[in-house]
């Protein structure tokens, strides 16, 4: 590859990303140095550069750019040379006088993954998923499966709870279930169903509160891949528990640790997989991965509630189980095309010292993840009250038959999925005309559309039937509308956190980012205990106003959060 220069018609290339994310800048080009007294070669002009070739005469500048092109292409990885050693053999055996070649040019891994400290960064190649690193696929597929077990196994948990496990005959046999409602209790008794919205909360918050812990394992001890592996063992053998009354409880603390050792490194490892300038489609490759999400979410209720219909609740939370062990075996079958095998750091070292620029990009950066607590808050109602309002005032009658209220908890995910293919073709068209809503806009517009989802509840009590029942398209319009919005803030949240993170606290600062659906579900928990002894107009109000603040305090901090974190600004 030849150093251009003035008006040559290949300069271009000098700028041009060969591997999405190898760059051969002038500067990190070396001469090849010449015996003593000889001249170096020169090409009309201009002196010519070492790529590796050993020592053999130069070809014509045409042909080696069109080999080193054509050596890029077969390249889909770029290492470093103390890692070199550790990429797979079949990888070193196709690809050596690539990676030779970037080696000896001087050119360094780039990219989100390069900056980890991983060694090797994929990046996206033509054959791969839709444009996307291959790995993307498989990582789309374990979060399918996972959350289909998530899901399916939250989708009954409230109704397990207030109409059996907390009913007496049940009640006692469950290992420290006494002791917890005594603590809860400490204000004064309350209601099952009170009790059972606070340990939905708290379970719910717990289970993205652990990805800090899961993210400082991945970077300090394990890294991503194993500690993604004993996540998921563990989330199995939460959902293996469920299936009987005794073990509630632990089979509750098995799922929270499991979760954070897998989500925020599976996160985490999708932000891995691009370089770091190609910020629109991370966010994109972020989309296709929640609506990986999000199919799990909603075939994950309608399989286990109708499961649980039909056969009972334990039937439902082993089927959970079952679909927990094939995302563990999708994962362990895309190993070789995942970033994470090593953590950034060896265990003996310190905390990491962050410059001055970080510390305020890394505290720009948690302000901006706290904005999705609010639509969080909101959002995360419908799996909770949600739920039990729709069994009690939602008229569920049909042709067929009754419909489960547990299938209510796949409308949203639904909606999540039709509206994502539209949405990244939307931001493409407002991108190409430069009217693409920067991330903290767009987080705004989410937090509104959640808010207002809301509110179709109220207007379905307030135009409800003679026999007082809200007429069942209100209640799919409110939780359609909050699939929707859910695709605006989150996608875009981790797609920031991914880019602006410190690469040495990256993993860490994704289970950061669950923090933030922490304080959202336990809030919302919390809330949730006042259902009964509120109208149902004011508690769904309530939700509305919640979602509708969010909007305003992230449009209130986009300016200064824009500047902070280096995000483009809509045109």
């Amino acid at each position: 590859m030849p150093v251009h220069g003035g008006a040559d018609p290949g300069a271009g290339d000098q700028d041009r990303p060969c591997l999405a994310g190898h760059v051969p800048p002038f500067e990190q080009h070396r001469l090849r140095p010449h015996p003593a007294g000889q001249p170096g070669p020169v090409h009309q002009g201009r002196t010519q550069v070492d790529h590796g070739d050993g020592g053999r005469p130069l070809l014509p500048r045409l042909l080696r750019r069109q080999r080193h092109r054509r050596l890029c292409r077969r390249a889909l990885f770029v290492a470093a040379d103390d890692d070199l050693l550790a990429a797979p053999r079949r990888q070193r055996r196709l690809r050596p006088r690539c990676l030779r070649a970037v080696q000896v040019a001087g050119c360094k891994p780039h990219g989100a993954f390069a900056r980890s400290g991983h060694g090797v960064s994929e990046v996206p190649a033509a054959g791969t998923f839709f444009g996307h690193p291959r790995g993307l696929a498989y990582l789309a597929f374990t979060e399918l499966w996972e959350r289909f077990s998530y899901y399916g196994m939250t989708a009954l948990l409230a109704l397990y709870m207030g109409q059996q496990l907390l009913l007496p005959g049940h009640a006692e046999n469950v290992l420290g279930l006494a002791a917890l409602r005594d603590l809860m209790e400490f204000r004064g008794p309350m209601s099952n169903q009170a009790f059972a919205s606070l340990i939905y909360g708290w379970y719910g918050g717990l289970v993205y509160l652990t990805p800090i812990l899961g993210g400082l394992v991945a970077d300090r001890w394990l890294g991503a891949k194993r500690t993604v592996v004993i996540g998921a063992l563990l989330m199995s053998a939460g959902h293996l528990a469920m299936s009987f009354d005794a073990s509630f409880l632990i089979a509750l603390a098995l799922l929270i640790l499991g979760s954070g050792f897998l989500k925020g490194n599976i996160s985490a490892q999708v932000g891995a997989l691009y370089p770091a300038e190609a910020e629109s489609l991370r966010e994109r490759g972020f989309t296709i991965f929640s609506t990986g999400i999000n199919v799990g979410s909603v075939i994950g209720p309608l399989a286990t509630g109708g499961v649980a219909a039909i056969y009972g609740w334990h039937a439902g939370f082993a089927l959970a189980a079952g679909l927990m062990i094939v995302a563990l075996a999708v994962y362990l079958a895309g190993q070789r095309h995942l970033p994470g095998a090593r953590p950034v750091r060896r265990k003996d070292d310190g905390l990491p010292p962050l410059t001055a620029a970080e510390r305020k990009r890394t505290t720009a950066l948690i302000l901006f993840i706290a904005l999705s607590i609010l639509p969080m808050l909101a959002y995360s109602m419908i799996w909770n009250i949600g739920i039990v309002w729709v069994n009690e005032q939602v008229s569920l009658g049909s042709p067929l038959g009754t419909v489960p209220a547990t299938w209510f908890n796949a409308v949203d995910a639904l909606a999540s999925i039709v509206a994502a293919a539209p949405l990244v073709a939307l931001w493409a068209w407002q991108a190409r005309r430069g009217t693409e809503p920067d991330s903290v806009a767009k987080i705004a517009i989410g937090c509104a559309i959640t808010g207002a989802s809301a509110l179709f509840f109220v207007l379905g009590h307030l135009l409800a039937g003679e026999a007082g029942k809200v007429s069942v398209i209100w209640a799919l319009g409110g939780y359609f509308g909050m699939g929707v919005g859910f695709m605006y803030y989150w996608p875009i949240t981790l797609a920031v956190v991914s880019k602006s993170a410190p690469a040495k606290i990256n993993s860490t600062m994704m289970g950061v980012a669950f923090l933030a659906l922490f304080i959202g579900s336990v809030s919302m928990g919390w809330v949730g205990s006042f259902y009964q002894e509120m109208s149902h107009i004011a508690f769904w109000t309530l939700d509305a106003a919640i979602g509708l603040a969010g909007a305003l305090i992230a449009w209130l901090l986009r300016r200064p959060l824009e500047h902070q974190l280096g995000l483009q600004p809509a045109g």
